[in-house]
């Protein structure tokens, strides 16, 4: 006698389904399953269809979805919050405009208050993600960035956030010289300038060919001079942690301010230390700085939260390790299936799959830092990050993968808001302005 699956069982297989595609971010997935569906069978799966469009950036369909929750369960709370999280788009800033700071003071002791730190993961074109989120901070808490934190940590396009946040101002040494809206700007419009690509086809060929670096190191270079000209790593109005790591050895060396100051040779320009932790293998050259070649600091510390709290220990000996208040900035991420482990690991192998090993190198560890900080620093611990659907290369400076990212990280901002995520921007800020009146 066949096994007979009753309407309520297939209901039930139904919506721990789309739970679970839910917990793995395959949005389009849901869409796929549901989106057809005119008659959905409970309210939670009219909640997971309405999450699943406004992480889509349907906002239309959220809607329709999440009215068809409530029609069904008015006092869900989940319900309640993603309705809150869909009409808070209606409420962005899209405007970058910058602040006035003149009337602000750095309230900033490194003595008996909250030590803050801020890390910046690398992520190339995803470096507008921490850029908006920050921007938001900026404009919530109406004081720089350099005010707020006593150590900025930043790897790869972390750290050109990190230093424009940082590169003090040409006429008010006392100031930043950049606001986040700026950097924003930077990834919106400049993008292109960093990616600049030999056009002469003989090159190319050989560059497809040999697989050398995809890249120029000429736009990247001048968008630094530019942006940051004789500033030098000791100019910074924070402490500065930037990693880099050496090509032929695979050590990693920590560029830092406190270290410029204790030995003015290595008080190097921030353009130079900028060109090497953002010489990415296969997109750049190995960039030389007074004869070492250095790589991408995210080869080894794309999440560079450890080294800013080991150093803010180290550096700071008035630095009480239970006063830390770390705030770590992912640049999204995408976990993925496509190395698989049967298929041969021979060379076209890794030709085939050299961005998703690069991402395996750069994005790997950065789970276990996040899991070894949150046992340490708990309620002090703060990462926001997304997770991705699908990949967006640290190259991709096309429009609409860049209007993606900004979405993204508005969205990510609103939800932990509605949902009341102990990690929203809000409370964040609350903690932030005790800091400076303890």
């Amino acid at each position: 006698m066949e096994n007979v699956i009753s309407k309520e069982q297939h209901d039930l297989a139904e919506l721990g389904f789309c739970r679970c595609l839910l917990k793995q971010h395959r949005f389009s997935r849901i869409n796929e399953r549901l989106g057809k569906r005119q008659h959905l069978s409970s309210a939670e799966l009219w909640l997971i269809y309405a999450q699943a469009q406004r992480n889509l950036g349907d906002y239309n369909n959220a809607q329709f979805g999440i009215q068809r929750a409530l029609s069904l369960d008015r006092n869900n709370i989940d319900i309640q919050r993603e309705e809150k999280a869909i009409k808070m788009k209606n409420d962005r800033s899209r405007t970058y405009d910058p602040i006035d700071f003149d009337s602000y003071s750095s309230s900033l002791r490194n003595e008996h208050s909250v030590y803050n730190i801020l890390s910046i993961d690398g992520g190339g074109i995803r470096g507008i993600i921490p850029a908006i989120w920050l921007m938001s901070l900026e404009h919530k808490i109406r004081q720089p960035i350099s005010s707020i934190f006593h150590v900025i940590a930043g790897t790869s396009t972390g750290a050109i956030i990190g230093a424009g946040l940082t590169t003090p101002s040409l006429t008010d040494s006392s100031k930043p010289r950049y606001q986040a809206a700026d950097l924003v700007e930077i990834y919106r419009k400049k993008a292109k300038q960093v990616f600049s690509i030999n056009e002469n086809f003989i090159s190319r060929m050989r560059n497809y060919v040999l697989k050398e670096a995809k890249y120029l190191d000429a736009g990247r270079h001048m968008l630094f001079s530019d942006y940051f000209g004789g500033s030098r790593l000791s100019d910074a109005l924070a402490e500065l942690i930037i990693p880099a790591v050496k090509s032929d050895s695979n050590v990693t060396d920590i560029f830092t301010r406190h270290g410029s100051l204790k030995d003015r040779t290595k008080n190097h320009l921030l353009t130079e230390i900028l060109m090497c932790t953002t010489a990415a293998p296969t997109y750049f050259q190995a960039y030389k700085l007074e004869n070492v070649l250095y790589v991408d600091g995210g080869v080894q510390a794309n999440n560079p939260a450890m080294f800013a709290y080991d150093h803010a220990i180290s550096a700071n000996c008035n630095c009480d390790k239970n006063r830390i208040r770390l705030l770590s900035l992912g640049t999204g991420d995408y976990v993925s299936d496509s190395l698989n482990p049967n298929e041969s690991r021979n060379l076209l192998f890794w030709a085939k799959n050299h961005q998703s090993v690069l991402r395996v190198l750069m994005d790997g560890p950065q789970n276990n830092i996040d899991l070894h900080l949150n046992s340490v620093l708990n309620e002090n611990y703060h990462r926001w990050q997304i997770w991705l659907e699908n990949p967006i290369d640290l190259d991709d400076t096309e429009e609409n993968s860049i209007n993606k990212l900004i979405d993204l990280a508005y969205g990510h901002l609103e939800e932990m808001e509605a949902y009341d995520n102990r990690h929203r921007l809000g409370l964040l800020v609350e903690k932030l302005q005790s800091s400076f009146e303890s």
